[in-house]
């Protein structure tokens, strides 16, 4: 048994270490993340294996952590009346790799995520490119592919924090450019920190991931509003869906959220019905009787 003393952020930096056993080869682990705990991924002579943090479960949320090297501080506490809140630091959620706190289960099939943002703490000030949000990914590598129903929170322009769709391209590829936001402008209209509350889901149906918000009516959702898609060429069947709260910066920012609930939906193929053809003997005449679509 290894026993370390270090710091989360020491540990999410990556803690390299050796160890000898009897065919006087070696062990190198912690080249990228280490974990606290948990069962080694592989036993490989000479090579190196990836751990993580786990925080444990938190209400709903089967665990939580920092993804990628972000500082310490993230964390996720059930505050005991059906809310949850989420607070991360991390550098980005963007090129190269993401770096924000995550509370996350897993989830099989086609699902809809569903929460309510009912409070956002900036702390001692986040950057303008924090964020947060339901996000769906393969694992917790940092580069990741990913897609997620985003809130940025800027804080010094809150008039600018649209909601959107963000995706990350390709899976465990870094390089610039390979994330994605689908931005409609004016989708809600912004311009303090509270306009940021409300409601968001994320959909899975297949290889589609959309996202959709709503402004909050008296303790429910008012009109859902699509912001924008991928589709994943060949997603994995389960995957890891939770929110996240990253500030872009060295500054605690949590967030405050609840209703969070991850249905399985059975998703329907929309069907036209009522189509009649009518098609002449020469076939230079083709006429349709009007169109229904049924989506149930």
């Amino acid at each position: 048994r290894v026993t370390l003393e270090a710091t989360r952020g020491e540990l999410n930096a990556g803690i390299g270490y050796t160890l000898g056993y009897n065919q006087s080869e070696t062990l190198t682990f912690g080249t990228g993340q280490v974990a606290v705990g948990g069962a080694l991924d592989a036993v490989i002579p000479g090579g190196s294996t990836t751990f993580y943090v786990d925080g444990g479960a938190v209400g709903p949320f089967e665990n939580h952590l920092e993804i990628g090297n972000a500082p310490t501080n993230g964390g996720a506490v059930d505050n005991g009346d059906g809310s949850y809140s989420i607070s991360g630091i991390g550098t980005d959620i963007w090129d190269n790799g993401d770096f924000f706190h995550f509370a996350y289960l897993k989830v099989t099939g086609d699902f809809t995520a569903t929460t309510r943002i009912v409070n956002i703490d900036l702390g001692a000030g986040v950057n303008r490119w924090g964020r947060a949000g339901i996000m769906a990914r393969y694992s917790c590598d940092a580069n990741s592919k990913y897609s997620m129903a985003t809130q940025p929170i800027r804080g010094e322009a809150a008039e600018q924090d649209q909601k959107r769709h963000q995706s990350r391209r390709d899976h465990l590829v870094n390089g610039t450019t390979r994330d994605h936001q689908i931005v409609p402008d004016g989708l809600f209209p912004l311009a303090t920190l509270e306009d940021n509350y409300g409601w968001m889901r994320l959909t899975r149906v297949g290889r589609y991931f959309y996202s959709e918000f709503a402004l909050d009516v008296d303790g429910a959702p008012g009109e859902w509003v699509l912001s924008g898609g991928d589709t994943h060429l060949d997603p994995p069947d389960e995957m890891l869906v939770g929110f996240a709260v990253g500030s872009r910066d060295n500054n605690v920012m949590t967030v405050t959220i609840d209703n969070w609930s991850v249905e399985a939906i059975d998703p329907v193929i929309p069907a036209c019905t009522g189509n009649d053809p009518v098609i002449e003997e020469d076939f230079n005449v083709l006429t349709f009787a009007e169109l229904s679509f049924a989506t149930d």
